[in-house]
């Protein structure tokens, strides 16, 4: 079971790094207000995040009981944290890899931006009410062109239905 978890952790990495690579050739364009993020947007994204919890769930699988590896630093914690390799395993690697996970989900919050004739628009919409309520959550930001005025404006729509008017 070991060389299998560990293969299917070593081919993750790599649909990952594809997945983030697809994934900011998609959004870099919007972050300079060019354009919109639309629904390809939004499915490139959630598909990167879900990569990555994907990820995060087999390298658990290794870390808490199928890696033999794993099991010897366990055993015997407190000696494996004075050795650098065994320590990288023990905490550096499933620590980094928690906030990757977790900046991950963090950009999973889409925000487009345009100017219009009213000033500048920001629209914004995020998931993480999705699971627990089924809906989603977007807020939408006009600057007024002076700077002097801003008004705003927050939906909870279902998660059926397009987050964009």
């Amino acid at each position: 079971m070991y060389p299998f978890v560990l293969g299917l952790h070593n081919i993750l990495r790599w649909l990952v790094l594809l997945s983030a690579v697809y994934t900011l050739v998609l959004l870099i364009p919007g972050l300079g207000g060019r354009r919109v993020w639309g629904r390809r947007e939004r499915v490139a994204a959630s598909s990167f995040t879900g990569l990555m919890y994907l990820q995060l769930l087999v390298g658990l699988a290794l870390y808490i009981g199928v890696s033999p590896y794993m099991q010897g630093i366990l055993d015997n914690f407190g000696a494996a944290l004075k050795n650098s390799e065994t320590r990288f395993f023990a905490v550096t690697h499933i620590g980094g890899m928690l906030l990757a996970v977790l900046f991950a989900h963090l950009g999973n919050v889409l925000c487009g931006r345009r100017e219009t004739d009213q000033g500048s628009r920001l629209e914004m919409t995020h998931d993480g009410y999705v699971r627990r309520h089924g809906l989603i959550h977007r807020r939408l930001l006009i600057l007024a062109p002076n700077g002097r005025e801003l008004r705003g404006e927050d939906v909870l729509l279902p998660a059926g239905r397009s987050s964009r008017r």
